[in-house]
């Protein structure tokens, strides 16, 4: 075909570079006129934390300030999180993204599409709701490469673009936190008792 075979080896990352740009200019391309919107399941709109029953053998922590009486952890970092959320009196409630409840956001990384789960939905005082990740740093550096990472961050930032523009489920907010310091100092962010809008 008169193609040069490291052009092929190279598709890949064309591919996710492609994948990086675009993913950047849909949010900012979005206007008042046409901006972006959720695609609700006709048959189950939402996702709620009382359809959460069932027994477990894995390692659990309690919960108190969740529907949900315990959750299911897999790592340290998840749990250290958990006993934060508790003791913070400007958390209202949150809830883990139990297997159960299945919270899921659709996103594309190379040629297939994926699904990505947040950690926690966490409630403040202002009643903003925060899309959680917990990532320990050792997750990052040795786990799943960095572009895949931002893909899953930019589909979550896009996610809440989405809902917030919809305008009846409330508002949204996605950070991450890689250590308990960052997590309050992000979550605090998102803190404005004035007029209870995320500031960050």
């Amino acid at each position: 075909l008169g193609i040069d075979k490291r052009e092929l080896g190279l598709e890949k990352y064309v591919e996710l570079t492609r994948q990086r740009i675009r993913d950047g200019i849909l949010p900012k391309a979005a206007d008042k006129d046409s901006p972006l919107v959720p695609v609700l399941n006709s048959y189950r709109p939402f996702l709620m934390t009382k359809d959460v029953d069932y027994v477990t053998t894995r390692n659990i922590i309690p919960l108190g300030k969740s529907h949900l009486n315990a959750m299911v952890y897999r790592s340290q970092d998840e749990v250290n999180a958990v006993k934060k959320l508790e003791e913070w009196d400007w958390v209202k409630c949150f809830s883990p993204n139990d297997t159960k409840i299945n919270f899921k956001i659709p996103y594309d990384y190379g040629p297939q599409k994926h699904l990505y789960e947040p950690d926690f939905m966490v409630k403040l005082e202002n009643d903003l709701i925060v899309l959680l990740e917990i990532k320990g740093t050792g997750g990052e550096i040795y786990g799943e490469d960095r572009d895949k990472v931002n893909a899953k961050n930019a589909a979550a930032k896009k996610w809440v673009e989405a809902v917030n523009n919809h305008g009846r489920l409330g508002r949204w907010a996605f950070d991450i936190a890689r250590s308990e310091v960052e997590l309050e100092e992000k979550l605090k962010a998102f803190l404005d008792t004035s007029d209870g809008k995320a500031v960050a």
